[in-house]
């Protein structure tokens, strides 16, 4: 699949460490996510970003993830705050550039890194996909009557029949084999 943009928040159910990470980015300024490709890094980053963007805070990601310089942070730093600097595939990026950001941080300034790589685990977040797959097959279900019929008029061999696939036997299949969120 594609790279998850900030607006897809909007179609994707919050995973479990979302206000951990809010929470953590509103009293220290400062949090890690890591996990393996396609475990929800990116989208649980912006759900964490739109809560505090909900609180008055600016948000804004790199251009391009994963590439960022000193010249960026300098420029971070010169944004009248409160803003949030979702850095994501900072795995990318230079250590001394990954150091600059995290010293950056102050009163109106938060950053939270996004990596495949476990970067500080003292501000850290860990994502595995199994929880994300968890967490989307129970909100699925808890949404049945809105995500039923999309499956129906997604897949034809998925129908309220006896002669099909039912929703709910194709959402217990994706729950059972989906190793990544993506997958499921």
């Amino acid at each position: 699949g594609e790279r998850l943009r900030p607006t897809d928040v909007n179609a994707c159910p919050e995973l479990p460490a979302v206000p951990r990470l809010a929470e953590r980015l509103l009293a220290s300024r400062f949090a890690t996510l890591s996990g393996s490709s396609g475990s929800g890094k990116s989208v649980t980053a912006f759900h964490a970003a739109r809560r505090l963007n909900r609180e008055g805070w600016k948000v804004i990601e790199l251009k391009q993830a994963g590439v960022a310089t000193s010249a960026d942070v300098a420029e971070l730093t010169r944004l009248r705050g409160p803003v949030l600097a979702v850095v994501d595939d900072a795995q990318a990026i230079d250590r001394k550039v990954i150091a600059d950001f995290e010293s950056s941080v102050d009163d109106d300034h938060a950053v939270l890194l996004v990596s495949t790589e476990q970067l500080e685990p003292r501000d850290g977040e860990t994502l595995l996909a199994s929880q994300a797959v968890d967490t989307m097959h129970a909100y699925c279900r808890a949404n049945l009557n809105t995500i039923g019929p999309l499956l129906t008029e997604l897949d034809d061999r998925v129908r309220w029949s006896a002669f099909s696939d039912t929703p709910e036997q194709r959402l217990e299949l994706a729950a059972r084999t989906a190793t990544e969120p993506w997958l499921y």
